[in-house]
C-alpha cells in the first residue's frame, strides 16, 4: 500500500501497481478504476493525519500516535497534527505506529540551538504539529505551548552581564537595545554597553514595595515615601552611611539627615536644615523664611552660608564665602567664617546683634553681643535659675559715638562701654555681675 510520501513529483515515476495507486502503461479498464480509488484513499489518509483528528495516547512524557496512513518507518519531513491526550511535565518522547520512541525537541527562543521540551509545552486538549528530523532522529514540535503559557518559570542561575546571552530573560535585540534580567535585578543594555532603563516612560507611577503598606512611589511629581494611600517619610540611607548628592539639592520643606549631609552643589531648604553628623557642600548652604541650620558635627561650605535664623554647629565650622544669618551663631568647635564684612572670626563664639535698649536672654550669654545703633541700655539677666555662676558675655559697642549703659540687679566695676570698646561681664555671685576685662 502506498501513501502520500511514496508518490513521486515526476508523473512518469508513478507507474507502480494500480492496487497501490500507481498508473503503469497499458492498464486495463478495471485497473484504471482500482488505481483511481486507491489514490483517493491515499489522499484521505494523508489529510486525516494532518487535520488534528489524531489523539495521542501513552503517558504524559511518553506519548504515542496511531496514524491513518500505514507508515512502517520514519522518514525526513514526516508530519502529523494531533490533539494531545496528556500534558507533558518535562522532556517528552513520541512513538508513531509503534515504530520507535523518539525525543521531541523545540526551537530555543534565544536562537541557535534546539532543546528538549519543558513542562507545559504540550497541554492536554491542545492541537500540535510535529515534523520528523531524520538527521537527528527526533521529532520537532512546531508550536510549543509554553510560548502562550500564563505561568513561565525560568530556572537559569546565570547572572546577567553587559554582554551575557545565557541569563534567564532578555527583552529586545541581541545586538541592540535590550533589557536583561536574572534572579537579582535587571539591566538596560545596548549591544554590550550600559543603557538607560526607563520605568513608566509615558507617565503614571512606579511603585517599589507593597502598595497597601510602606512603599516608595516614583512618578511625574518625583519620588515620595508612602504608606498605603498616605504620604510617609522617605528614608535615605536609613541603615546608616553617607548620602551624597552630585548637584544642587533643593528642598521645599525641612531637611533632616541622621548621617552626614554632603552635596557637590548647593543645599537650599525653605525650612530648617538639620544633620546629626555634619553638613558639607561644595556650593552654598541656604535657608529662607526665618529658619535655621543645625549641624550635629562639622559644617563645611566652600561658598556662602545663609540662615534665616540661628546657625548651630556642634563641632568645627568652616565657610569660605560670606556668612549671613538673622539669629544666633553658636559654634562649639573652632570657627573659620567669612562674615558680612568678608573678614574672618576664629574661635568658639555665639553672635547676636542688638539695637536700642535691650534685655539679654540666657541664650545670648557665653558669646558676643554687638550693639549696632541707638542710645542703649543693655540689661543683663541675673535670675540664678537661668544664669549659672561663671556665665559670661562680651558686649561690643558699635553705636556711633554713644556709650552703652549696662544694667543689672547688681554689678561690680564700670557699667559704661564706650564707642568701639568691648567689655566682658562675668556672673561671680547670685544676681551679681562683675566687669573683668575691656578692650
Amino acid at each position: 500500500m502506498a501513501e502520500l510520501n511514496d508518490l513521486d513529483i515526476v508523473a512518469a515515476n508513478n507507474n507502480f501497481a494500480p492496487a497501490s495507486g500507481g498508473w503503469p502503461e497499458g492498464m486495463t479498464v478495471a485497473s484504471v478504476n482500482n488505481a483511481a480509488r486507491e489514490d483517493l484513499a491515499i489522499i484521505a489518509r494523508g489529510y486525516r493525519d494532518q487535520r488534528g483528528s489524531l489523539v495521542s495516547g501513552g503517558a504524559a512524557d511518553a506519548q504515542t500516535l496511531t496514524t491513518n496512513a500505514a507508515h512502517a518507518a520514519y522518514f525526513n519531513g514526516m508530519t502529523f497534527t494531533f490533539r494531545a491526550g496528556f500534558s507533558n511535565t518535562g522532556a517528552c518522547t513520541l512513538n508513531v505506529n509503534g515504530i520507535a520512541a523518539r525525543n521531541i525537541y523545540k526551537a530555543n527562543p534565544a536562537g541557535g540551538t534546539m532543546t528538549t521540551l519543558d513542562g507545559g509545552d504540550i497541554t492536554a486538549g491542545g492541537v500540535y504539529r510535529v515534523v520528523y528530523d531524520s538527521t537527528n532522529t527526533r521529532f520537532v514540535l512546531l508550536n510549543p505551548g509554553n510560548l502562550l503559557r500564563t505561568n513561565q518559570i525560568l530556572t537559569s542561575a546565570t547572572a546577567y552581564s553587559l554582554a551575557s546571552t545565557n541569563h534567564p530573560l532578555q527583552l529586545g535585540l541581541a545586538t541592540g537595545l535590550n533589557v536583561a534580567m536574572d534572579r537579582t535585578g535587571m539591566q538596560g543594555r545596548n549591544n554590550g554597553a550600559a543603557s538607560p532603563l526607563e520605568l513608566q516612560r509615558s507617565g503614571s507611577y512606579a511603585t517599589v514595595g507593597d502598595p497597601a503598606a510602606a512603599h516608595v512611589e516614583y512618578g511625574p511629581a518625583g519620588v515620595q515615601g508612602r504608606n498605603g494611600a498616605a504620604v510617609a517619610t522617605l528614608p535615605i540611607n536609613g541603615a546608616g552611611g553617607t548620602t551624597a548628592m552630585g548637584g544642587s539639592a533643593t528642598v521645599a520643606g525641612s531637611l533632616a539627615v541622621s548621617g552626614n549631609m554632603s552635596a557637590v552643589g548647593t543645599i537650599t531648604a525653605t525650612n530648617t536644615i538639620n544633620a546629626n553628623n555634619g553638613i558639607s557642600a561644595d556650593g552654598a548652604i541656604v535657608t529662607s523664611g526665618g529658619n535655621s541650620i543645625d549641624s550635629g558635627q562639622d559644617l563645611v561650605a566652600t561658598n556662602d552660608v545663609i540662615a534665616g535664623n540661628d546657625l548651630t554647629v556642634m563641632n568645627d565650622a568652616s565657610v569660605a564665602g560670606d556668612t549671613t544669618l538673622t539669629g544666633t551663631l553658636d559654634v562649639t568647635g573652632d570657627t573659620t567664617l567669612g562674615d558680612m564684612s568678608a573678614t574672618e572670626v576664629h574661635g568658639p563664639m555665639r553672635y547676636s546683634a542688638v539695637t536700642g535698649s535691650t534685655t539679654l536672654t540666657a541664650a545670648q550669654l557665653n558669646g558676643l553681643v554687638v550693639n549696632t545703633s541707638g542710645v542703649n541700655t543693655i540689661t543683663l539677666p541675673d535670675t540664678a535659675a537661668d544664669v549659672p555662676l561663671g556665665s559670661w558675655v562680651d558686649i561690643a559697642n558699635a553705636n556711633g559715638a554713644a556709650d552703652i549703659t549696662i544694667a543689672a540687679t547688681s554689678t561690680d566695676g564700670d557699667t559704661s562701654i564706650a564707642h568701639r570698646e568691648t567689655a566682658r561681664f562675668v556672673m561671680i555671685a547670685t544676681n551679681t555681675w562683675s566687669r573683668v576685662r575691656s578692650s
